[in-house]
């Protein structure tokens, strides 16, 4: 069963997007458009239960990275050290583009 991500406002200027370990990209993607309506705002996307980031996945984020900063909003990512999702952010160098934190309370301030 894929479960929708969860969408929580953080703060008033944070919005925080959950992805489960089952949820598809084309999700993914839907639900972080969801988060991003309105107002700019900062997003964080919680990647720490994703099992296995495909490169269609990482192209979203660096899209969405991309969307953020033209609407002078930060984009933060939220995975476990270690974790195949970091290593494939590293691998690809996504680590210099992102700002990646590796728990939620290690967010830069709102």
């Amino acid at each position: 069963m894929v479960q929708s991500p969860e969408i929580v406002p953080t703060s008033g200027s944070r919005v925080t997007v959950t992805i489960s370990r089952h949820t598809t990209t084309r999700e993914m993607r839907r639900s972080i458009l969801v988060a991003m309506e309105g107002s700019p705002h900062d997003l964080v996307i919680d990647l720490r239960a994703v099992a296995v980031m495909t490169d269609t996945g990482l192209a979203l984020l660096v899209g969405v990275n991309a969307r953020q900063r033209a609407r002078k909003s930060a984009l933060t990512l939220v995975c476990a050290k270690g974790s195949a999702t970091e290593q494939a952010l590293t691998r690809r160098g996504l680590t210099r583009v992102f700002t990646v934190v590796s728990a939620l309370a290690l967010l830069p301030p709102a």
